[in-house]
């Protein structure tokens, strides 16, 4: 995945993590979504080999995900999914629709560690990392959507630390 994942993936996907990314690294910035639904390949080319993908199911599924099967290969996984994450130490994680169980298995995250943005955005803050629960990037709602509410978050966060 790694391979695939630096030669700039697919756009159905990847489009969303990509620009998530750009965001992130630009969060002081007001970017237009004219200037963000452009360039998409470029784009993914330039993001997306400095960040990080796990898929705490290590199997393919299929267009819906289904949730216990990830709870089940996360808790099966756990051992190496803890390992492969250390090798990376990210300071802002994004899960992908899998918050529940990576608080689960990975990190052992309570209810009472969990805060919400002014938006509804649940993220966790553990030492300098943060962990925010988010939509995956296919969700069925718009790409723009996605994009604000997550920068938004990102930044309110950030203001609190």
């Amino acid at each position: 995945m790694r391979d695939y994942v630096r030669g700039g993936g697919r756009n159905q996907t990847w489009n969303n993590i990509a620009r998530w990314t750009e965001g992130i690294y630009r969060l002081n910035e007001d970017i237009a979504w004219k200037e963000l639904s452009a360039d998409n390949e470029m784009r993914r080319k330039r993001y997306l080999p400095s960040i990080c993908a796990v898929n705490l199911k290590k199997t393919s599924g299929g267009d819906t995900s289904i949730p216990d099967e990830i709870y089940k290969a996360t808790e099966i996984n756990m051992a190496m999914l803890r390992e492969q994450l250390s090798f990376y130490n990210p300071d802002i994680m994004i899960c992908c629709g899998t918050s529940g169980p990576y608080s689960k298995y990975i990190e052992h995250f309570d209810d009472n560690d969990w805060k919400m943005t002014r938006h509804g955005v649940w993220y966790v803050r553990k030492e300098k990392n943060i962990f925010v629960s988010f939509s995956h990037p296919e969700a069925r709602t718009r790409d723009s959507f996605l994009y604000y509410s997550l920068i938004a978050a990102i930044r309110e966060i950030k203001e609190k630390l």
